[in-house]
């Protein structure tokens, strides 16, 4: 069902993340989404709370460190969180850039 609102493409990057935060062995992929320009105030993965600029929805398994690049720019994943539906399974995923 959410697939059907997912009508925008965007590039993921992926792969491990190193000691010094980037990217090895990347992996690009292009993937559907829904994206909205819309800020708010997220944790990153050390705690800190920063500014997301764009928020996607996806059904693959984004992660914080991945690279997604939306309207022309490189954007860091800042945090992820999942979307259950009321069976309690995940159909989803906000992420946030």
């Amino acid at each position: 069902m959410l697939d059907n609102y997912l009508n925008q493409t965007v590039t993921w990057t992926t792969g491990t993340t190193n000691e010094y935060g980037e990217l090895s062995n990347p992996v690009t992929e292009d993937i559907k989404v829904r994206a909205k320009g819309k800020r708010t105030l997220v944790r990153n993965t050390q705690g800190e709370q920063v500014v997301s600029e764009t928020q996607i929805i996806c059904t693959e398994n984004v992660n914080p460190g991945d690279i997604i690049n939306y309207g022309g720019r490189d954007w860091p994943v800042i945090t992820v969180g999942d979307m259950v539906d009321l069976e309690g399974q995940t159909i989803g995923r906000k992420v946030y850039l």
